[in-house]
């Protein structure tokens, strides 16, 4: 009997539990669901719109190309569902220079087209009823990366996020509920001097690296297979701040970038249907330890005031309390214990809220802007502070450390605003530097310094909180960057002692 058979003439919630009920425990996602077809365009660079590709043996609609280092600009998704479930899909992408758009149903373009802005991440998710019969699975083929972040279903991200990487191609399936592979686990490291690894990891493999002496910066980690509902959160120990005070989940960054602060101990735990039914197990290599012993459901992994880096990672979900998982890739623990904790003085957490310099907030109420928004850069204190608001009026938003001009090449001083800006420029001393924005002149907000790679990936000089600069402002790569995306053209930078 076919699903749409069951569904029609009888009420949804007995529909429901009828179909999942007599799904077959070897369904395949090779197959194709009776009574959806998917059918799609997009946006290609230098081709323009092109036509999806539908294979009704597999059901997997694919949109755009591999091998040829072409971006997605845009996607459009239609689904024909003629199976009796009310619903649809809706999808969003994340643009470069842009971030997340708002969702769209079926039919409706999402991307950018004669703008030339790749698409870097996608989700897609079900609607209405159907969310509850069926799941829809998607894989992104992301420069560099391939294929290897495998699919992902339901909602979650395809692609990456803050990356600057391109999607190149998308596939897309739909699968009855429940009926997919079992639950997995992926993940993949951003390493000292490499980079974001180019392959996600999955059950145990360890990511990073060992005997090379190169610290884990930041982590992303997602659940696969549509087995049970839920998610996988995860929070670092991280140099210089302590606990990270959010968690991230389901392939968000944990950790920090363009910093050069290691990852000392993470902790990782299982959260809705999903936690039921799995335990997610990990250990990490430590500098001058080795791997240590395997932490589940939210212990600490790693160690706390002693100044060591965390170098690699294994995770993997076991069946509901059935153990530690033991030796996986032939890696055996030196250590029993999962962390370590130095009783010696705690490293501090950044400065808590509220606004830990209500002297500056003060000084900025005698300011006007031709925006809703006000840069102060304290050269003395090596500090920018942003606001929002209007003269008399500022409320702060965002403060971090910069480093400005060497006494030789001192950084100007006075009122200037925001007039240029750009991705990145090289300077004659050699480098690059990201997310440019001019204020005066050759004076510019930028990142520290990284080598000519493609993209903003091994720092070469890191130098914060100094005066070493030839007189711009350097700032970390993600406080370039805000300032690159949110400051307006004329918010007023006024630079002091």
């Amino acid at each position: 009997m076919s699903i749409k058979g069951i569904i029609k003439g009888i009420a949804f919630m007995a529909a429901a539990s009828v179909v999942i009920g007599l799904l077959p425990f070897s369904y395949s996602v090779n197959a194709a669901v009776e009574g959806i077809t998917l059918s799609g365009s997009c946006h290609l660079q230098d081709v323009g719109d092109c036509e999806g590709t539908w294979d009704a043996s597999t059901g997997t609609l694919t949109l755009g190309t591999r091998g040829q280092s072409r971006r997605l600009e845009a996607v459009t998704i239609n689904m024909e569902n003629t199976t009796g479930v009310d619903g649809s899909l809706e999808y969003r992408t994340h643009i470069e220079n842009t971030g997340w758009q708002d969702y769209v149903s079926a039919g409706t373009m999402a991307g950018t087209a004669g703008q030339g802005l790749r698409i870097e991440g996608i989700e897609i998710r079900l609607t209405g009823d159907l969310a509850a019969v069926y799941s829809v699975e998607y894989q992104a083929h992301i420069q560099d990366y391939g294929d290897s972040q495998g699919f992902v279903s339901d909602g979650l991200m395809a692609g990456t996020e803050g990356q600057s990487r391109r999607v190149e191609e998308l596939q897309i399936r739909i699968v009855p509920k429940n009926a997919g592979t079992s639950m997995s686990v992926k993940y993949h490291t951003h390493i000292q001097n490499i980079g974001w690894e180019t392959d996600w990891k999955t059950d145990g493999a360890p990511s990073g690296t060992t005997g090379q002496c190169k610290r884990v910066e930041a982590i992303e980690i997602f659940l696969t297979g549509g087995q049970y509902e839920g998610s996988i959160l995860y929070h670092s120990h991280v140099q210089n701040v302590g606990w990270e005070g959010d968690w991230a989940s389901d392939g968000e960054m944990s950790g920090s970038l363009g910093k050069s602060q290691r990852l000392e101990a993470i902790e990782i735990k299982l959260e809705g249907d999903v936690a039921n039914y799995y335990d997610v197990y990990y250990r990490v290599h430590v500098q001058n330890i080795g791997w240590m012993g395997w932490a589940k459901n939210g212990e600490m992994a790693g160690t706390s005031r002693e100044s060591l880096k965390v170098e690699s990672i294994q995770i993997v979900l076991v069946g509901k309390d059935s153990g530690a998982p033991g030796d996986i890739c032939g890696i055996t623990s030196v250590r029993s214990e999962a962390c370590e904790i130095n009783n010696g003085p705690e490293v501090l957490a950044a400065p808590p809220e509220p606004w830990p310099y209500p002297d500056v907030t003060a000084f900025a109420q005698g300011f006007s802007s031709k925006t809703n928004y006000l840069i102060l850069v304290d050269r003395a204190a090596c500090m920018v502070y942003i606001y929002q608001g209007s003269q008399g009026n500022w409320s702060p938003v965002k403060y971090f450390p910069c480093s400005v001009g060497k006494k030789s090449t001192p950084t100007i001083t006075g009122s200037f605003q925001i007039s240029g800006k750009g991705l990145y420029f090289d300077p004659r001393t050699g480098g690059r530097c990201w997310y440019y924005s001019i204020f005066k002149g050759n004076y510019y907000f930028h990142s520290v310094i990284y080598d000519k790679n493609p993209q903003p990936v091994n720092v070469t000089d890191g130098t914060m909180g100094e005066w070493v600069s030839h007189g711009c402002v350097r700032l970390n790569l993600e406080d370039a960057k805000y300032i690159y995306d949110e400051m307006p053209y004329g918010t007023k930078v006024y630079v002091y002692n």
